[in-house]
């Protein structure tokens, strides 16, 4: 699965709940300080380059790569009323297991690589 972004809002990593925040510094969260719907900022993860993320730690494409082995670790996850995925299908489906990924998790049978128009 290979996303294109250029602006926040069409970024998986961009968590419209709670003010607009990004998952991309993983692992914590910071405020985006730009207009999401046109703009990316100086700061943002993917500006440079490509960022691969898997359920393996193997990188063998020279891209930075983060690793996920659990939803709690995993940039895409996040928690309002319910723990979501922000690259299910739908966007934001909910988690609704407390342990392991569930089995539609993506990055089970695919790799996610993020770049920047």
């Amino acid at each position: 699965m290979i996303f294109v972004v250029s602006a926040c809002a069409a970024c998986p990593f961009y968590l419209s709940d709670n003010g607009g925040n990004c998952s991309g510094r993983f692992p914590e969260l910071k405020v985006v300080d730009v207009d999401p719907e046109s703009a990316k900022p100086e700061w943002c993860p993917i500006n440079g380059s490509a960022l691969r993320v898997t359920e393996s730690a193997s990188n063998n494409t020279g891209l930075p790569a983060i690793a996920v082995d659990e939803c709690d670790e995993c940039p895409f996850f996040f928690k309002n009323e319910k723990r979501r995925c922000n690259i299910a299908n739908p966007k934001g489906r909910p988690i609704l297991t407390d342990g392991e990924r569930p089995v539609w998790c993506v990055l089970r049978k695919e790799v996610v690589v993020i770049r920047g128009s």
